[in-house]
């Protein structure tokens, strides 16, 4: 009788340390992107997983109560045959039932398991997902106890680490990043290019703009040939224009080809004309100048909300405004275009 209950509590702590072992596993292992597109035509089992990836916390902690009763249940299991079968004395039952089963408890709870879940880790997790969720039922006070215990720890320590699920998601694009790439369908520019984006994505345009002290104090009170002396000194390919009285106000941009062409296109025609009809075609220049429109942008826009808008607008300067309508800086399209192909934060 002795034996019997060995082996069986042995078989069950064996099929737990499987279970939840290869579990585990195909939790990192799984696409959340597929489990994103089943979700959405309506797979049950999907939107159940897509929900617990979304809520990582509970489920290792499930995992970790699981693996530890699973290894006490062997334990327990080896400790009793051992003694059923030999005549031990002290300690020597567990050294001898520890040295006995882990090649094999290594093998088929551990190795095996994980490799199935590795290698189909969405049709392993579907078949086993039903289980797992009795299990987390019947774990869920002292799961929960123990999230609470390392939430109240993280507060105590000022812990502000990046959200669990947030780490998985992008790990889990650089692994289909590297996959592209080693497949061929990535260029390593354009993978870096990817990843750009997605770190550009998650920030505030705050982080990019320019201030306004940083512009040369360009008013409309300078004359065209001016202005375009200034931004070729500061070496600008759109600069924004202040009104005459208020140096921190602008009223408009203009980009420095458009305005260059402009003069060339007024010097030709006054080579045809007398002094009267030069002045007269200076002023006309002066006084309509190629000014462009800036953008207002909320300073809770994304770099990327950014740049469709520029790409909408046909325009590459915007102004920065907080909820109270106050200027905080100005961002052009192309800082952004060097962030996006560079990696680096524009000062």
């Amino acid at each position: 009788m002795t034996i019997v209950l060995a082996v069986l509590l042995g078989s069950i702590g064996l099929l737990l340390c499987a279970f939840f072992g290869g579990t585990e596993t195909g939790f990192y292992r799984i696409s959340r992107i597929r489990m994103q597109l089943d979700a959405i035509e309506g797979n049950r089992v999907a939107q159940w997983l897509l929900h617990m990836f979304n809520h990582p916390s509970l489920f290792i902690a499930t995992i970790l109560l699981g693996n530890n009763i699973a290894n006490y249940t062997v334990s327990v299991a080896s400790v009793i045959l051992v003694q059923a079968n030999f005549s031990t004395t002290g300690n020597s039952a567990e050294i001898l039932a520890t040295l006995l089963l882990t090649p094999f408890l290594f093998v088929y709870g551990e190795m095996f398991p994980k490799y199935v879940f590795m290698q189909i880790p969405e049709q392993a997790f579907r078949y086993a997902f039903p289980l797992f969720l009795v299990f987390l039922v019947l774990l869920l006070p002292i799961s929960l106890v123990i999230w609470l215990l390392n939430r109240g720890l993280a507060f105590l320590l000022g812990e502000k680490h990046e959200p669990l699920q947030k780490r998985l998601a992008r790990r889990e694009l650089e692994k289909r990043f590297d996959e592209g790439q080693e497949h061929g369908i990535l260029l390593s520019s354009q993978r870096q290019l990817t990843r750009n984006v997605f770190n550009v994505a998650s920030q505030s345009i705050q982080h990019y703009m320019t201030p306004i002290s940083h512009y040369p104090a360009i008013t409309l009170f300078k004359s065209p040939d001016e202005m375009l002396s200034i931004a070729r000194e500061f070496g600008l390919a759109e600069f924004p224009v202040f009104a005459n009285d208020d140096p921190k106000q602008p009223v408009g941009y203009v980009r420095t080809i458009e305005l260059a062409l402009a003069l060339q296109m007024q010097n030709a025609e006054c080579r045809m004309k007398s002094d009267e009809e030069k002045n007269s075609a200076f002023c006309i220049l002066h006084s309509a100048f190629p000014l462009r429109e800036l953008i207002e942008i909320d300073d809770d826009h994304s770099p990327l909300n950014v740049m469709l808008l520029f790409q909408a607008c046909s325009e590459s300067l915007g102004v920065v405004t907080d909820d109270n309508g106050c200027i905080l800086g100005l961002i052009s399209e192309k800082h952004l275009m060097n962030v996006l192909f560079s990696g680096e934060k524009w000062p």
